[in-house]
């Protein structure tokens, strides 16, 4: 049955979308979901903002909240969803940027209720890149794949080492992603058994010619053919264009270089 609500305005004429913003202070009643918060703390809105909006709160009766605090000094390590537990995102406040720090613990399921006749805080707005970061770092705790434990003594050094490379002075201007399929991927080989790999630097058209990437992919295979229990199939730079959707259903994305596809049009971090 449709629930009725004692509201002079929708939540969608009232401003509410995912990654809508407010304060402790903004919304009287958090108490009853959320320990020991202060009026400064931030929380950010995380449902898609059709479940925002709905009026039926029998169909949504809870808004799952994202607590974040303002920081001291930008944190790198915790930016572009690097870090599976920390976040450090970036915020308007009244039109100065500032750095803002959550936990993955810090969410929240409070009444829909709570957002009747109230407004998100106008001085508290996220980018639409800052929205899908969170968007995806939150969805990652729920979606990231797993290599086998023994893929990863043999192999993980390696994967470490590329990972150091990306975040580093390296110019990676057209890098998409690192797609790695191995087979077999969900199971621990005995000694003896090697785990077939391939490697797929998936980038822009027009880097297929990047000697710097290149250099990059031909160090990193290297690295990889000289790990014991590895046999490598290929490891390739490929376009964009060109990768087929069924190549796709069976790559795996390494997470740990996700920030790659935040940084803007020059290579660097998006935030310096």
């Amino acid at each position: 049955m449709t629930q009725s609500h004692d509201s002079t305005h929708s939540l969608e004429q009232l401003g509410w979308r995912q990654c809508s913003i407010i304060e402790g202070k903004d919304v009287p009643g958090l108490d009853d979901s959320v320990s020991n918060y202060a009026d400064d703390d931030i929380f950010i809105v995380l449902p898609y903002s059709c479940a925002v909006v709905q009026m039926d709160f029998s169909k949504e009766p809870f808004v799952e909240i994202f607590r974040v605090r303002r920081a001291e000094k930008k944190n790198k390590g915790w930016q572009f969803g690097r870090e599976p537990r920390w976040l450090q995102v970036e915020i308007e406040d009244g039109g100065r940027a500032v750095y803002v720090n959550g936990t993955i613990h810090d969410r929240f399921f409070v009444g829909h209720e709570l957002f009747l006749n109230k407004q998100p805080n106008p001085h508290l707005t996220l980018s639409s890149e800052q929205s899908v970061v969170i968007r995806n770092w939150v969805a990652k705790r729920y979606i990231r794949h797993a290599f086998p434990t023994e893929f990863n003594k043999r192999a993980g050094s390696v994967l470490r080492k590329l990972r150091d490379k990306l975040k580093g002075d390296v110019d990676i201007e057209g890098l998409l992603g690192v797609y790695i399929d191995i087979d077999p991927c969900d199971s621990e080989q005995e000694e003896g058994d090697a785990y077939d790999v391939d490697v797929f630097f998936l980038v822009e058209e027009a880097s297929l010619t990047s000697a710097s990437l290149n250099d990059v992919k031909t160090e990193f295979e290297g690295q990889l053919r000289d790990c014991e229990g590895i046999y490598v199939s290929n490891v390739e730079l490929r376009s964009e264009t060109d990768m087929l959707l069924s190549e796709y259903k069976r790559l795996v994305r390494v997470d740990d270089y996700d920030f790659i596809s935040y940084r803007d049009d020059h290579g660097s971090p998006e935030f310096g």
